[in-house]
């Protein structure tokens, strides 16, 4: 007996794979003969989608093994019982494979509106508590269903690509999810340089307008200052990113210009992507050399920059009419790049 014992455990015990498929294995023969599963199954398996022993399972065979998969997995998702983050986390992996589940038998989420109510309920959750989990796993199992999911679509997968969708077909989306998409256009990591581009050409007056003053308003907050000077230089023209420019810069344009305000612009990369912009509303008053040497005053230029701006500077100077006597600068201004 002791021995029949021992080679049993030897085979739930050799690797935690062989256990899986012995568990499955057990749970699909109850299941097919409609016999209940033992609970003590039900706790050790890792439920997936059984999609590999549908292969070989007849009409009436399948529907009972996934109505049986699909209300063990509901059963085991409870929304109200979720009270922390880690809560939360679980019932999100859950929901994960229950949409796989979904997806690999072939089935459509619009026939399971309970499911499409859970999710909804989960991002609530995640709202009222400002939880920051990503939940574009929910999103992503099958593109097909986006659409089901179109109003939901930026609180589960926050990212220019749906920002670009919910433009396509609800603008509106964008302004009633304004909390998100403002922590999205503040991220220095992302870029939203085709949703900017369009909001200027589509949505001049609205859209573009708040996501503007949006942008102005965040100038003062410690963080976000590349994505905030790069949209701005997307929706703003050239005149204003010009006006723009020259409340930060003093009235001469010396590159080794004082910001007028210490919390902004902190960044020499911020204040070299304004100063490139203000160089072709350099005035050509004055003498040359004075030209030439606020060109070549590069104190606030980052090292990385520098090569970029002489060029830029070598091209401007070589477009300046021929009476203000520049043309002698350029070789040496040229050498420097």
């Amino acid at each position: 007996m002791e021995q029949n014992e021992r080679v049993d455990m030897d085979v739930y015990t050799d690797t935690e794979n062989d256990v899986q498929l012995c568990l499955e294995s057990i749970i699909v023969r109850k299941v097919l003969n409609d016999e209940a599963v033992p609970e003590v199954n039900e706790q050790k398996y890792s439920f997936g989608s059984f999609k590999n022993v549908a292969l070989s399972l007849n009409e009436e065979q399948k529907n009972k093994l996934f109505t049986y998969a699909l209300n063990f997995m509901v059963s085991k998702v409870n929304t109200e019982s979720t009270v922390n983050k880690s809560d939360f986390d679980g019932t999100l992996d859950k929901l994960q494979r229950i949409l796989i589940l979904l997806n690999d038998w072939n089935k459509q989420l619009s026939d399971y509106p309970f499911i499409y109510e859970t999710i909804k309920t989960l991002i609530k959750t995640k709202e009222e508590n400002e939880w920051t989990t990503d939940m574009s796993c929910l999103y992503n199992v099958n593109k097909t269903w986006r659409k089901y999911m179109f109003e939901e679509s930026l609180s589960l997968s926050l990212c220019e690509e749906t920002c670009l969708n919910a433009l396509k077909h609800k603008p509106q989306l964008l302004t009633r999810h304004d909390k998100q998409i403002h922590t999205l256009r503040t991220d220095d990591t992302v870029s939203l340089r085709r949703v900017l581009a369009k909001l200027r050409v589509y949505w001049p007056d609205s859209l573009a307008r708040h996501w503007t003053e949006a942008y102005m308003q965040s100038l003062k907050e410690a963080t976000g200052h590349k994505a905030i000077v790069e949209g701005l230089f997307m929706l703003l023209s050239q005149s204003q990113v010009i006006d723009l420019a020259r409340k930060y810069v003093n009235d001469n344009f010396k590159i080794n210009c004082n910001f007028t305000d210490q919390t902004v612009f902190q960044d020499d990369e911020d204040l070299w992507e304004i100063l490139n912009i203000c160089l072709d509303d350099l005035s050509v008053e004055g003498e040359s050399t004075n030209i030439y040497e606020k060109l070549m005053d590069i104190d606030k230029i980052p090292y990385s920059k520098q090569a970029e701006y002489y060029m830029k500077s070598y091209r401007y100077l070589a477009s300046l009419p021929d009476e203000l006597g520049c043309a002698k600068y350029l070789n040496e201004l040229f050498n420097c790049a």
